[in-house]
């Protein structure tokens, strides 16, 4: 489940939830194979590497506070 997603320039966040069952390397390779085809489509050269990391319940409202703040980041650049 996405929780909170955000993009900036050159990148996207994206805090989601899922169970412990989830092999996590597998749903990252499923994200990255779908979003890398799509992307290369239109921005071979713009693909950058990923960045994954794991938050706990007690800094969840912390990563979600940062994304929404990138998103006012951005907005702020184009003005």
């Amino acid at each position: 489940m996405i929780i909170e997603m955000n993009t900036d320039k050159d990148h996207i966040h994206i805090l989601f939830e899922t169970s412990f069952q989830t092999q996590l390397s597998r749903l990252i390779n499923n994200c990255k194979t779908v979003t890398s085809h799509l992307i290369r489509q239109e921005f071979t050269e713009e693909l950058k590497p990923y960045f994954i990391s794991f938050v706990s319940d007690l800094s969840e409202e912390v990563i979600k506070k940062y994304i929404q703040k990138q998103w006012k980041k951005s907005t702020a650049d184009l003005a």
